[in-house]
């Protein structure tokens, strides 16, 4: 059986008295439109009590509260839900054990209810006064019967004043154990939102006692009732888990929210069903695409809401409303774009004259006959002036659609840190070269930390040719109150793509200017380059780049007054190692191999894999590694001539992604398939589909011993290596990615101070490293020594490092970087023992450095804007 962890999902609930505290709800889709579910209707879900008290009841009376909690869930005639005979813990959970029982390595058998009765572990988790009260979710998945294997729920003590208050929060807990998410139907109205369409109270407001739905995120004290499931939780429940006259005796209303151009469809819009007879009691609540986690404008359920459960024969008043409090388990759409409305029947529209936000049409649901299409289209706002907070995304809506990177697109987001971005949007402060390539498809005209909320004007205008984007004189979030601002604009082309950027003023220094394709098209390895040297047209897709970026420390930044054009690529690039999908069709490659410049994908998702064939020489170290994916990857090495498959491997190398090491004590013909997890038997039936990155190499050399902060002596072969004014006959290789001359380091922390005082040093990668987890080996013969890092991680990170450095008998050295990823390190060249300081060397700049002492660093801070993969660089001391 194929399993997989999602990990558990922590989830709390706040008090008016708090701040409102971290909460997210659980509810773990296992593919779009098909949620995880207890097995057999969620019959007998198992659990294990803890031994110990809780909140001042003995462990007899918490059993006994905790099965009442049960009850109110059990007791509803709707769902099929019920709970085994209680297991026990085999200890009583506390601080110094909870660990081996949470997110555990694989399934234990254990369902743990824990009791903190001291509330240590809530401490530890979260910090003092977090204002948890509990957590509860999956824990261990069957993604092929999209069923809950293991779960888990803890409760505070201390947070749990009486027994009432416990029984409210055991069954809430309880919802997120049964894997369902929270939700908003009349909690909110405690924050000041309307009964109806802001800002109309449409219904007249009750007493609040009794009509607080149960998972609403926050919690109101005893006086909410929330002990007892609400119609809202009863509907929830009852669609994951129906009784068989479920769907036959009630009534249901569907359809999809859309954005003001009424076709893009949005994700994260609550929308309310509330019965005009009894519009608190009788009310059920969705939030759109709230069963998928792929929210492409492509997924059939984006942008879908299903009300289930209602009164068969009522009337119902179908609105939107945005969530203003809590946290969801689908993102909030947060500024909604348009005012909350009123589904209208016929005039529904985008034209708020035609369909006003408060005219509505009720609906009336029979009995097993769901009414489908209820489409809500958000009124358009006018063109100009938008209002951004600091660090906020608004979502703009277009007539028409533009092209961007082989995709077509009617709406994109408005990002107040300087960047237009697709698909999704960013409210990151930091930029780094690896968010840029990994994130959404993006313009960044200056992705830095803007705060218009201080100043300025960040405005929109369609017209028949396109897309404008201007910010004017918007300020940086730490600028003074009479600092300068910063000004630009962007044009997108709406036929072509063609985008044009326009620099005015610019007070930020920092930050990444330039055009990503997005994570599902770039290898993650693209390097920057200088916009302002391309001579009017940079991203161009003749050559099929998916990035063309600069990023910019302090001080550095040159675009003010300049413009920089881009054309992306018009069209989908394809696959180019296509067609590759069967083992007679494996391409013919040469390690050392790697996708980084060209796209390499698993596509169309279930219906392909991709074979690579290539000779490997008795004696030769093989490395394969998915460096980077989007992809939970498996790769098989089979027997090139015969096909029998002799090794594979699934998650030996980063995360989900894959890696195998290997010798070979013969000459082999190899065939390398790459597919994703489940197609254990590589037909290419798998369910994932995407980018990732191959790298294929081979080696020659005999294995070091290398470890965590070790350092191990090398003989040279056949010569003396001339170096600091000494010829050295033997060499020290140092697992932190450096070598030294006369003595070993095991120094883990790389310092440039370190390499002047130090002894002689050859930095390839200088870093806190792990070679345990990886391999090095030292490659000899009469005219140079190699030695080559493979796999080798940063210390506590399975992110691999591939790099290179040859020591020629002539003093030459010549240091190669592949597949890099670490956060900080220091490159370069130093005779130590109180070297002078030359300063920093772009050693990107060229190819050949010269210099006693040579070195770049690449600071934690910006660490990811290392440059200097796959590529070589040559030291002449």
């Amino acid at each position: 059986m194929s399993r997989s962890s999602r990990g558990l999902t922590i989830l709390a609930l706040g008090t008016l008295l708090a701040l409102p505290a971290f909460a997210g709800g659980p509810l773990v889709n296992c593919r779009p439109g098909e949620p995880h579910r207890w097995p057999d209707g969620g019959r007998a879900i198992p659990f294990d009590l803890d031994l110990g008290p809780l909140a001042g009841l003995s462990n007899d009376d918490a059993t006994d509260l905790f099965l009442t909690a049960q009850q109110r869930w059990t007791d509803l005639p709707s769902a099929t839900t019920t709970f085994a005979a209680p297991g026990r813990m085999p200890v009583d959970i506390t601080v110094d054990n909870f660990a081996q029982f949470l997110n555990t390595a694989a399934p234990d058998g254990l369902n743990p209810i824990a009791f903190d009765d001291t509330g240590e572990i809530f401490v530890e988790l979260f910090g003092e006064n977090s204002g948890m009260f509990g957590f509860a979710g999956a824990e261990w998945l069957d993604p092929l019967r999209c069923e809950i294997e293991e779960a888990a729920l803890f409760l505070n003590g201390p947070a749990l004043t009486d027994a009432t208050v416990a029984l409210d929060i055991m069954v809430h807990e309880l919802g997120h154990f049964q894997n369902l998410a929270h939700s908003n139907v009349n909690g909110q109205l405690v924050f000041g939102d309307t009964s109806g369409p802001f800002p109309d109270d449409t219904f007249p407001v009750p007493p609040l006692g009794g009509t607080i739905e149960t998972m609403y995120p926050l919690y109101f004290g005893p006086v909410a009732g929330t002990s007892t499931p609400h119609r809202d939780d009863i509907a929830a429940l009852s669609t994951l888990y129906p009784a068989p006259d479920f769907s036959a005796t009630t009534g249901t209303i569907g359809g999809t929210i859309l954005g003001p151009n009424g076709t893009t469809p949005l994700t994260g819009v609550n929308v309310i069903a509330r019965n005009l007879a009894d519009p608190f009691l009788d009310a059920v609540s969705a939030i759109s695409s709230a069963t998928t986690d792929d929210f492409a404008p492509a997924d059939p359920f984006v942008g879908s809401y299903t009300l289930a459960g209602l009164t068969a024969g009522a009337d119902y008043a179908v609105f939107t409303d945005g969530l203003i409090a809590g946290t969801f388990s689908t993102p909030p759409f947060n500024p909604l774009p348009g005012p909350e409305e009123f589904y209208n029947g016929s005039d529904e529209s985008t034209d708020g004259d035609l369909d006003a936000p408060l005219d509505r049409v009720a609906l009336t649901p029979l009995a097993g006959q769901p009414i489908s299409g209820i489409d809500i289209a958000f009124n358009a706002g006018p063109e100009g002036p938008v209002t951004l907070s600091n660090d906020q995304a608004l979502q703009i809506f277009l007539p028409f659609t533009v092209p961007f990177c082989g995709r077509r697109y009617d709406s994109l987001w408005i990002n107040a840190n300087g960047s237009l971005t697709f698909e999704a949007g960013d409210t990151d402060r930091s930029p780094t070269p690896r968010e840029l390539l990994s994130g959404p498809p993006r313009i960044a005209p200056l992705w830095s930390d803007l705060d218009p909320s201080a100043g300025g004007e960040i405005a929109f205008e369609v017209d028949p040719y396109g897309l404008a984007v201007r910010f004017s004189q918007v300020p940086r979030s730490d600028a003074e109150e009479d600092g300068g601002g910063n000004s630009f604009e962007v044009f997108v082309d709406r036929f072509f793509g063609f985008v044009r950027i326009d620099y005015g003023d610019l007070d930020v220094t920092g930050g990444i200017a330039g055009l990503s394709c997005g994570g599902d098209q770039t290898s993650g390895f693209e390097r920057e380059t200088d916009l302002r040297r391309h001579g009017g047209l940079n991203l161009n897709h003749l050559r099929q780049e998916a990035a063309d970026f600069e990023s910019f420390e302090a001080g550095d930044n040159d675009l003010a007054g300049s413009r920089l054009k881009f054309l992306p690529r018009f069209l989908r690039p394809r696959d180019a190692f296509e067609p590759n999908d069967r083992f007679d069709r494996a391409v013919w490659i040469a390690p050392p191999f790697s996708t980084d410049q060209h796209l390499s994908e698993i596509s169309p998702a279930g219906d392909d894999v991709d074979f690579f064939r290539f000779r490997a020489r008795a004696g030769e170290t093989v490395a394969i590694e998915v460096v980077r994916s989007n992809v939970d990857t498996l790769i098989g090495v089979f027997d090139g001539i015969s096909g029998e498959l002799l090794m594979s491997d699934e998650d030996g190398g980063n995360g989900d992604l894959s890696r195998l090491l290997f010798s070979l004590d013969s000459d082999r013909e190899l065939v390398l398939a790459v597919t994703c997890a489940d197609d254990i038997d590589f037909s290419g039936d798998g369910r994932e589909g995407g980018r990732y990155t191959l790298l294929v190499n081979s080696y020659r050399g005999e294995l070091v011993a290398a470890g965590d902060d070790t350092s191990a002596e090398v003989e040279l072969a056949t010569f003396e290596f001339p170096f600091a004014g000494r010829l050295w006959d033997r060499v020290f290789v140092n697992s932190n990615g450096n070598l030294t001359f006369g003595e070993g380091s095991s120094r883990r922390s790389e310092a440039v101070d370190q390499l002047l005082a130090g002894p002689p040093r050859i930095a390839v990668l200088w870093d806190d490293l792990d070679a345990s987890r990886g391999m090095v080996l030292a490659e000899r013969n009469n005219r140079s020594l190699a030695i080559h890092f493979l796999s080798v991680p940063e210390f506590g990170s399975r992110n691999p490092n591939y790099f290179t450095v040859r020591l020629k008998r002539s003093g030459r050295i010549d240091m190669t970087w592949d597949a890099t990823a670490r956060r900080d390190a220091l490159v370069g060249v130093s005779p130590g023992e109180g070297a002078s300081d030359p300063g920093a060397t772009d050693l990107s700049r060229r190819f050949v450095h010269r210099g006693e002492t040579v070195y770049e660093v690449f600071p934690l801070s910006g660490g990811e804007d290392f440059d200097l993969f796959y590529r070589t660089r040559r030291f002449k001391p």
